[in-house]
């Protein structure tokens, strides 16, 4: 009889452990690796929204006119993505080691308009020196950002 309960008992924690690994956590996303001018610029950036559990991704962003040029990795500390729209907000800090930048919070959004990126995919962004502002500008789906041209690579909002 213990035994049985016992096999029961381990099945049971088994089943609960598989469906919460298996269970996971709905999100909706934005990828890109694109170019683009005026000035000449390369973001390459995963986004994930998953609503209010925490926005996860990174921003590698390039500016290649910049004086003695500028590349930078920062972490999404907020992303809200409108895939049915295939627009997406996100906000990400500028690291340490980037006089005058950083610190800043950057505020984008691109919109996916089809393949390829050049001539239908659009970036924009600005920048705040307020976490708060950037967060909202992002919750609330924000604008005021300079648009881009994207001169190559593609973005998905999905």
């Amino acid at each position: 009889m213990k035994k049985t309960l016992l096999l029961a008992f381990v099945a049971l924690v088994a089943g609960i452990v598989a469906s919460q690994a298996f269970a996971a956590k709905p999100f909706t996303q934005a990828t890109g690796d694109i170019y683009m001018s005026n000035p000449s610029q390369q973001a390459t950036f995963d986004v994930f929204d998953y609503g209010t559990t925490g926005d996860r991704g990174s921003v590698t962003y390039t500016n290649f006119d910049y004086p003695g040029g500028l590349t930078y990795t920062a972490d999404v500390i907020c992303a809200n993505v409108d895939s049915a729209g295939h627009v997406a907000w996100f906000t990400f800090q500028i690291p340490d080691g980037f006089p005058g930048l950083s610190g800043l919070y950057v505020e984008v959004k691109v919109t996916d308009g089809g393949w390829p990126g050049a001539g239908n995919d659009n970036w924009g962004h600005a920048a705040t020196g307020s976490a708060a502002d950037g967060k909202n500008w992002c919750n609330t789906k924000g604008g005021g950002t300079t648009d881009y041209s994207i001169v190559g690579g593609n973005l998905v909002v999905h």
